[in-house]
């Protein structure tokens, strides 16, 4: 199977939709979406540019050319007040290393720390 059809495959499954009504959303056959999905056939690059815009991510995840499974709209989100998703990335390229580092280990910390209290408020229950 080539990557496209895994993906497309995975990514439809996710979404808990038949090959029939991810087919009847694109007005195309369910048999195209098989096709796809079994790497006899790839869609056209406009088709390709819907899937990706209906399941939220680049062509370049579609393609399996990116690991990144992130929309591009989401960069323009808000992180918090004043600042977009894209603004903290932007700043965080800017850092030296070591700073990276040290942020690295503390999201992890924070990270490790939300999930050792819902499992704590979980217990608890």
């Amino acid at each position: 199977m080539n990557k496209f059809g895994e993906i497309l495959s995975e990514m439809r499954r996710d979404k808990k939709l038949s090959q029939k009504e991810l087919a009847a959303f694109f007005h195309i056959s369910s048999s195209t979406v098989s096709s796809y999905e079994t790497g006899a056939h790839l869609p056209n690059a406009e088709q390709i540019i819907q899937f990706a815009e209906y399941f939220k991510v680049t062509t370049d995840y579609m393609l399996g050319r990116s690991s990144c499974d992130l929309s591009p709209s989401t960069l323009l989100e808000p992180y918090i007040e004043g600042f977009l998703i894209q603004d903290v990335i932007l700043m965080l390229k800017k850092l030296p290393y070591e700073h990276r580092q040290a942020l690295v280990l503390l999201l992890e910390e924070i990270s490790f720390g939300t999930s050792m209290r819902a499992q704590a408020n979980q217990k608890g229950r």
